[in-house]
């Protein structure tokens, strides 16, 4: 199965298709090494027992702290940046699982959502990244401290 995907892959970049899956598809086979949907993918392939605290293990030991910090650069500048884009492609967030848990209509929206066909964002989500700077700011003068702009870190006890 996962061979035809790496042959619908490259008939797709030959074609110029673009869609959810060919998207998010990272050839950097370093950054695959982090992203949760590259990381399901060589799990499945693998000959590890299926289950969910070996995936867990298996993501522990893909992740490797220099690869980790090479992402956390960057993608600083979140929405701004397609490796942010492809890090959270198939992550399955608290308000993904909200609205799932409420979702009462069968158009696929919510599906594609969570696969990435679309970037969806509130109208709390644009006044987060409008207020962003300023909030920061604010919170350097009150707590006199410095602070660095980060968006996706993972050691090797968390995946986030």
């Amino acid at each position: 199965m996962f061979l035809l995907f790496e042959k619908y892959i490259k008939e797709a970049k030959k074609r110029k298709i673009e869609n959810c899956v060919t998207r998010y598809h990272i050839d950097d086979p370093l950054k695959k090494s982090a992203a949760l949907h590259c990381l399901k993918h060589q799990f499945m392939i693998s000959s590890v027992d299926k289950v969910p605290h070996e995936f867990i293990n298996f993501c522990k030991a893909s992740m490797v702290p220099e690869i980790l910090k090479t992402i956390e650069i960057e993608t600083r500048n979140q929405s701004k940046s397609s490796l942010w884009m492809e890090m959270r492609y198939g992550r399955v967030t608290a308000s993904k699982a909200y609205e799932v848990a409420h979702c009462h209509k069968k158009d696929g929206v919510l599906v594609e959502k969570i696969l990435g066909a679309k970037v969806f964002q509130t109208k709390a989500m644009e006044r987060g990244l409008k207020l962003e700077n300023l909030v920061i700011e604010e919170l350097k003068k009150q707590t006199k401290k410095t602070y660095k702009k980060s968006r996706r870190i993972s050691n090797n006890r968390s995946i986030s």
